[in-house]
């Protein structure tokens, strides 16, 4: 993933140079090529999180969601912003 890329951005991009290789249908090989190229903080949270993604529709959910824990908890929290203004 390119600096400041969205997963849905990377992922079309992916997907569309996949498409062109000819690996769509080929689970295994997207799988390892998306592991490489997706941040390894990522990689670590998905085996972090148990069994790893064989099916690549499958890795797409999984660094969606990890996408936007991540994104949550790098977001000022305009509560705690207010409360610590505030006293």
């Amino acid at each position: 993933m390119k600096t400041g890329q969205t997963a849905t951005e990377f992922f079309q991009e992916f997907d569309l140079y996949a498409l062109h290789a000819d690996y769509m249908k080929n689970e295994e090989i997207l799988i390892c090529m998306a592991e490489k190229k997706i941040p390894k903080q990522l990689v670590h949270s998905m085996f972090n999180c148990g069994k790893p993604p064989t099916v690549y529709q499958t890795l797409l959910r999984v660094v969606f969601s990890l996408t936007k824990i991540t994104s949550r908890a790098n977001r000022p929290n305009p509560n705690i912003m207010g409360w610590m203004e505030a006293a």
